[in-house]
């Protein structure tokens, strides 16, 4: 406890909790008594009591922000695509963390990372379906979402990736037909 910054009232960017508010949450759960070699015996003793055992959170450097420390969920995904067919783009609706490797850790704000609309896609797709700017609408019956496009060819073809949890999206129907239209004018580029 002595090593804690006196000056820190406020959390930093970003963060719930200041140090002294996460130490002293610590120290009731704990017992300091123990002495605990490692983060991971550390991380044991809190989750001790955590019933799905398989998606125990953990934690590394939290002071530290990076695509690999902070709060950690290290249960693998395996997303299978099947039936795909050529030619047809589908959209795969995922939640995005804030922060993560598709937003920008410096941004002015923790706001606007909630505010960036885009989708995901590689690009053999974003060839392949004759786009040339970054920026489309996405339009679905009589909605129209403009959003930027972020190559990422970790992904396979005719997919696209749309995080639900930025702001327009939760608008879309994840069972209704849509369609990409390239915004091509100044005038829809501009911002109202």
């Amino acid at each position: 406890m002595r090593t804690l910054k006196q000056n820190k009232i406020l959390p930093t960017p970003g963060s719930v909790l200041n140090e002294w508010e996460y130490w002293s949450m610590m120290l009731n759960k704990i017992d300091i008594e123990n002495n605990y070699d490692s983060e991971f015996e550390l991380n044991l003793q809190l989750c001790e009591e955590y019933l799905d055992k398989d998606n125990v959170p953990s934690f590394d450097n939290l002071n530290k922000p990076s695509n690999l420390d902070g709060v950690l969920n290290s249960k693998s995904i395996n997303i299978e695509i099947e039936n795909v067919e050529p030619g047809t783009l589908e959209i795969l609706f995922v939640n995005r963390l804030y922060g993560d490797s598709s937003t920008q850790i410096n941004s002015p704000s923790i706001s606007m990372l909630g505010a960036e609309r885009f989708i995901e896609m590689n690009n053999d797709t974003f060839i392949k379906h004759n786009l040339s700017s970054y920026t489309v609408n996405l339009v679905q019956g009589d909605s129209t979402l403009q959003v930027k496009i972020k190559i990422n060819n970790h992904l396979p073809n005719e997919l696209i990736i749309a995080p639900l949890n930025r702001r327009g999206f939760r608008d879309i129907d994840t069972t209704k037909p849509y369609e990409l239209i390239e915004v091509k004018n100044l005038e829809e580029l501009s911002v109202n």
